[in-house]
């Protein structure tokens, strides 16, 4: 067989393509590939390539059996994307629109141009057309790599994202791995991704095993999100939540907050809130904000509230409420006396009634038990319904804007999306109001908010968030881990409460945005 310096076979025809054969055997792959570009099925080829993944769906083949169900249909369908192809190919090798020949970019803008990749909705069509364009302008379900880009880039959190500059064994090649891709413990496969070994083509339609692998990266990346676009990041540096305030409740009117200098009732304090008020059934909500207590020496920080006033705006005294008549809220808050008495921290809701439009004030007697370094502080806010409120009106204009940068579509305050995604976040919120969870971040509260599933999360927010362990030097050098006296010394100084319950009901809507099928398909 072989003689040194061959550089063919011996036993086989002499190489060449399409009858022509090798000039000069030296360059022979230089030959080969020049002639098999210049062949014309060389650019059908590249758009029958890139067909499926530009369009999600294979090139429609022609029926071969004349009974099958909807052949005409089918035999249209192929035809026209046969057509379709040759239009593609011939702009392919000439250039398209003036523009340099094979030129893949062009190509690839060309076929997102088409109306086989453009196509919304089609009317009165016939059985035959309703059956040959069954696939036109179907979205394409993304894959694990692509999925996992898309969270990371419209929220800035990834699923299961190592530390790769804390695990410097990690090879570069794992650096950007997520929950979503095929490392150590990754669903990439189980959400119909490939290895190029054994699984090499990609799944096209949503399994009930790929459903539920969307719905874990949604449930466990919605938290971390809000988590951090409503606590820790500045408003201008949020991607989704800029501009919104986290209690903003459902029923939010107006209020403010009070500092209680006061520290007796014979020297009690008049807190008061001014705004207007609408016709009908309202509530006001008394939130300590701040409760504080040590042993040695004792203090104990307490809010005490005596009466609540309204009076309308002449200043005319129209309705009062003694709160020490109203219900125990916990076994720390509850009437004493000739009180209510907040203990600890929480929200007392005291309903009201508007006689008219106008201009009104609220204003709460209180005093506190004074202790640590700060004053006792409590929140004041008006409510009303869960529609035409001020705070309703804010979430439904966040949920327009999040439908736009999540799902890519635009939508109005009263279309169906916004509605249905509202009704739902009443429904969240109010059995999180019923619940009575303590603050945002309190694992043991109901709230498991996984952030540390992605090891950059705190990037940009807290330096040195890990520490190096000599003691666990090993053979792949994996010495890095959480510096949690570091971390937890930074949360101890921010506000993670949510007294309206509003912060983890966004996380449950999050969640239900990112499981849509808008979200998973390109």
């Amino acid at each position: 067989g072989y003689v040194e310096g061959d550089t063919w076979y011996r036993d086989m025809r002499n190489p060449g393509f399409n009858q022509e054969p090798v000039p000069e055997a030296d360059y022979s792959l230089q030959w080969l590939a020049n002639r098999i570009v210049a062949d014309e099925r060389f650019s059908e080829s590249t758009v029958k390539f890139w067909w499926p993944a530009i369009l999600g769906s294979e090139i429609a083949e022609p029926p071969e059996d004349t009974s099958d169900a909807d052949f005409e249909g089918t035999l249209l369908s192929s035809n026209a994307q046969a057509a379709e192809v040759q239009r593609l190919a011939r702009g392919f090798r000439r250039g398209f629109s003036g523009g340099s020949p094979y030129n893949l970019k062009d190509l690839l803008v060309e076929m997102t141009l088409s109306r086989w990749f453009r196509s919304h909705a089609a009317a009165d069509l016939d059985p035959v057309r309703a059956a040959a364009l069954r696939g036109a302008g179907v979205k394409r379900l993304l894959t694990p790599e692509e999925l996992a880009h898309k969270t990371l880039a419209i929220t800035g959190f990834q699923w299961g994202r190592p530390q790769a500059e804390g695990q410097l064994w990690r090879p570069v090649h794992q650096q950007q791995q997520s929950a979503l891709t095929d490392g150590e413990g990754g669903y990439g496969l189980l959400y119909g991704g490939i290895d190029s070994d054994g699984v090499k083509d990609r799944a096209r339609d949503l399994t009930s095993v790929m459903a539920g692998v969307a719905q874990s990266h949604a449930l466990e990346s919605a938290c971390p999100i809000v988590m951090k676009e409503l606590y820790l990041l500045p408003d201008t540096e949020r991607r989704l939540f800029s501009g919104f305030d986290p209690s903003m409740a459902p029923t939010f009117e107006f209020g403010d907050s009070f500092a209680i200098e006061a520290d007796s009732w014979r020297d009690k304090a008049t807190l008061g809130l001014r705004g207007r008020m609408y016709t009908g059934e309202k509530s006001v909500s008394i939130s300590f904000l701040n409760d504080f207590y040590m042993d040695e020496p004792r203090e104990d920080r307490n809010v005490r509230l005596d009466k609540l006033l309204i009076l309308d705006g002449t200043g005319t005294l129209i309705e009062t409420h003694e709160l020490e008549n109203l219900d125990a809220l916990t076994d720390c808050n509850h009437p004493v006396n000739d009180h209510f008495a907040l203990h600890c921290s929480g929200t007392l809701y005291v309903p009201i009634s508007i006689p008219a439009d106008g201009d009104y004030e609220i204003e709460v007697i209180a005093w506190a038990d004074q202790g640590g370094d700060e004053l006792p502080m409590v929140e004041i806010e008006l409510h009303s319904d869960t529609e035409t409120s001020l705070g309703a009106m804010a979430i439904k204009d966040k949920l327009v804007e999040l439908y736009e940068k999540l799902l890519g579509v635009e939508v109005a305050l009263d279309s169906p999306e916004v509605r249905n995604a509202y009704g739902l976040f009443i429904d969240v919120w109010e059995r999180r109001r019923e619940g009575e969870h303590g603050d945002f971040y309190a694992w043991n509260e109901g709230v498991d908010c996984d952030w540390p599933n992605d090891e950059h999360f705190l990037d940009g927010i807290l330096e040195s968030a890990f520490i190096y362990r000599d003691e666990w030097g090993d053979e792949w050098g994996a010495r890095y881990d959480w510096d949690w006296d570091h971390i937890n010394a930074f949360f101890e100084e921010v506000d993670f409460s949510d007294r309206h319950g509003v912060a983890e009901t966004w996380s449950v809507i999050l969640a239900y945005l990112m499981m849509d099928y808008r979200y998973l398909y390109l």
